[in-house]
């Protein structure tokens, strides 16, 4: 019988390292998900299209489509900047991208991959990982991405938002 996996927590310091260690879409990939608080896999299917109504449109991934559940993030500031840095050199319907060391056919691509330059979730966690390590943070239990979701609801409860502000979000 095994244990369940603890997560260490991600600390701003730590978010701070693991950030200046990683390529610029993982970087970018990192401040959406503490932005919005989203889920890696809605973070990497997240289009420069959802960008709407001076709102972030998400159909969360852990919620059927039938439901109908959509979320509308508004556009502050830091998510406008954010989405400007996104829109880079690269021709991506992805806000969250990159290029590909090698471009494959469609045929030759990647199951589930849309578009070349589309990043599928688990490049993110290895990437992630790669800079954390990159960056020293050592431990039994080092943190994951998905650590970056706790450390944004604890920043914006530090900035006087509810848990159940936090918990909508």
């Amino acid at each position: 019988i095994s244990a369940p996996r603890q997560r260490a927590r991600l600390t701003i310091q730590d978010y701070g390292k693991i950030w200046a260690a990683a390529p610029a879409w993982v970087r970018n990939a990192m401040d959406v998900s503490l932005i919005t608080l989203l889920r890696r896999e809605d973070v990497v299917n997240l289009r420069f299209a959802d960008v709407r109504d001076e709102a972030l449109w998400v159909i969360p991934g852990k919620t059927e489509e039938s439901t109908g559940v959509r979320l509308s993030i508004a556009m502050t500031p830091d998510l406008a900047a954010l989405l400007y840095r996104c829109r880079d050199d690269v021709a991506s319907p992805f806000i969250v991208h990159r290029l590909p060391a090698r471009i494959r056919s469609s045929g030759n691509r990647a199951e589930g991959r849309l578009h070349h330059t589309q990043v599928l979730p688990e490049q993110l966690t290895r990437a992630f990982a790669d800079a954390r390590d990159a960056a020293g943070i050592k431990s039994d239990n080092p943190p994951t991405f998905h650590e970056i979701r706790s450390l944004g609801g604890a920043l914006l409860k530090e900035a006087g938002w509810s848990t159940e502000q936090i918990q909508a979000l």
